[in-house]
């Protein structure tokens, strides 16, 4: 009887584990592909300063279009 109990509860903690692994699973690409969003964002941020910089020492007015930059997105 003891061991019906263990065995029970042996199976219940792999369909837990494969439940789980499956939901990871399912859920990963989705982050990393948020996350590989993110760092092209973070690149391009990391960009802009040298920009602003440049419109500066030429003394041009920034681009403040609005719609323009969102597209660039």
């Amino acid at each position: 009887m003891r061991l019906d109990k263990i065995e029970a509860a042996a199976a219940l903690h792999v369909v837990a584990l494969e439940s789980t692994t499956a939901m990871f699973e399912s859920w990963c690409p989705y982050i990393e592909s948020s996350i590989d969003g993110v760092k092209g964002q973070a690149g391009m941020v990391h960009k802009l300063p040298d920009e602003i910089k440049a419109d500066v020492i030429v003394q041009r007015p920034l681009d403040l279009d609005t719609a323009a930059v969102l597209a660039q997105l």
